[in-house]
């Protein structure tokens, strides 16, 4: 038997190799404009914007379901890795009114 289940490490780190450096450009570019001192709050909406920016391709829906289906902003564990503390906030059932957002700290610095 030459193919062997996978393990979970491996699909962290297959996830991690298919994201698009749009997305990272994407988040590195505004975690820069949008760093205070402390942290840096990323609009999710403001995050796709930037990458379909520099990716080129279009901002419609189609395109939005391929980056959630294929995990593309799960960029947690790759900041981490760098030393950043990410977490990412989304709205509750029912409340419409919330703009998800993805917040940046520096590890250990509160």
């Amino acid at each position: 038997m030459n193919i062997k289940p996978i393990k979970p490490v491996e699909v962290i780190k297959f996830r991690q190799e298919n994201i698009p450096d749009a997305v990272i450009q994407a988040f590195n570019e505004l975690i820069a404009q949008k760093w205070d001192g402390n942290s840096a709050t990323i609009k999710k909406d403001d995050l796709l914007e930037k990458y379909f920016k520099i990716s080129g391709k279009r901002n419609n829906p189609a395109n939005r379901e391929k980056l959630y289906e294929n995990h593309a902003l799960d960029i947690e564990e790759i900041y981490a890795k760098e030393g950043w503390n990410v977490n990412y906030e989304s709205p509750s059932y029912g409340d419409s009114d919330f703009e998800p957002y993805f917040e940046f700290k520096v590890k250990n610095k509160r």
